[in-house]
């Protein structure tokens, strides 16, 4: 996805990323037997509901939602060029943090 950012190519580098949240979502509710079959946005968001702590169940949902603005993007183009950086750093800086949760 960076590298991808770093071509200009904002669209496919959003969706890249996006792609990178799913799969650690995916791993974050593996690692805990929460089935994410079949996974879509009802069962990503149903992720908030199987964790306990205050503090997961943000991580979790501001993971989705702001990288689903990257998701959206690709199918829209709704980024200006400075919305897209916002969206794009705030979610690398939201998957580290989430790593913690791992």
């Amino acid at each position: 996805a960076k590298e991808l950012r770093e071509k200009k190519r904002n669209r496919q580098a959003g969706e890249k990323l996006w792609g990178a949240v799913i799969a650690l979502l995916k791993l974050y509710a593996s690692k805990r037997g929460i089935p994410l079959i079949p996974w879509d946005s009802e069962s990503l968001f149903s992720l908030i509901g199987y964790t306990k702590e205050r503090q997961t169940q943000d991580a979790i949902l501001n993971l989705i939602t702001r990288s689903g603005v990257l998701h959206q993007n690709y199918y829209e183009c709704i980024l200006g060029r400075k919305a897209f950086k916002y969206f794009f750093d705030d979610t690398l800086e939201l998957i580290e943090k989430f790593k913690e949760f791992l």
